[in-house]
């Protein structure tokens, strides 16, 4: 015989799984590190030594401006820095995808034996420690680890159908490599349907004229975009600014380019256009 639960009890349950929903954020997600709204959830599990070493936003150097994810390297000693930096909470029961994540290496150092530089899935809770799992999505050690000082993307990492709260971490592990790393723009997606494609082609409609353009190119479109960036056709960025339907580029030398519009959770549409 199944007893019935007060009230009280019942309103209780309630609110806990209400705050539970509440707590998850929304995906498609997007964060470049670059204000409050995107550093929001993450945090920094020291599961080492604690070193003047750790995550920190670097304002240098960033894949966009102004700011990036940064871990420096320990200099000395002989304990082990192991440093996790974890996202906001997600609901990727339904399964997701890591969709980018811009990654650039240096120092004189590679991980070794004992070092980690990897991604992670971590259900039931943010502390690595205290997680029921963790799944390592990617592993930037050996032929996948480069310290050029180069820019580079991580894409469409699977993420498996993962019941409960989830989290993405980042993981941060060596004794006295000199590994010094940097990420930004990571986006991350589910497999309900929800995401924006890059392209454009679905959802809404963009165009841009005229092409070529001489002095001032326009953008005529039904979207909510927040943000323009534009790259020369190497992919090397060449300016970023809040969306206008209005973008003077009376100054920009002749050649062809990129334009990459942007809504609040990511890319969401791009074209080509030539500078005469």
């Amino acid at each position: 015989m199944h007893k019935k639960l007060p009230a009280a009890a019942l309103c209780s349950v309630f609110l806990l799984l209400a705050a539970q929903s509440k707590a998850q954020t929304t995906l498609p997600y997007f964060s470049g590190f670059d204000n409050d709204a995107q550093k929001n959830g993450w945090q920094q599990f020291r599961k080492g030594v604690s070193s003047p070493s750790q995550w920190s936003y670097a304002m240098t150097d960033a894949f966009s401006a102004p700011g990036c994810l940064a871990h420096g390297y320990p200099v000395g000693g002989t304990d082990t820095t192991n440093d996790w930096f974890v996202s906001p909470p997600f609901n990727l029961s339904a399964g997701g995808k890591l969709d980018s994540l811009r990654y650039a290496f240096t120092g004189f150092g590679v991980p070794g034996a004992g070092d980690t530089i990897a991604v992670y899935l971590l259900k039931g809770g943010p502390d690595p420690a205290a997680a029921t799992s963790r799944t390592l999505l990617y592993d930037f050690r050996g032929p996948n680890y480069s310290n050029d000082n180069v820019w580079s993307n991580l894409t469409d990492i699977n993420i498996p159908a993962t019941s409960g709260t989830c989290y993405i971490a980042l993981q941060y592990r060596t004794m006295a490599n000199w590994l010094d790393v940097r990420f930004d723009n990571i986006r991350i997606s589910s497999n309900t349907g929800t995401n924006i494609p890059s392209t454009g082609k679905q959802g809404f409609q963009a165009t841009l004229y005229p092409n070529p353009v001489a002095d001032r190119l326009r953008i005529k479109t039904n979207a909510v975009f927040a943000r323009s960036t534009l790259y020369d056709i190497r992919g090397r960025q060449i300016a970023a600014m809040p969306f206008r339907e209005e973008i003077d580029l009376s100054l920009l030398a002749p050649g062809t380019y990129i334009l990459n519009c942007s809504t609040e959770v990511g890319p969401a549409w791009r074209q080509t256009f030539l500078k005469k």
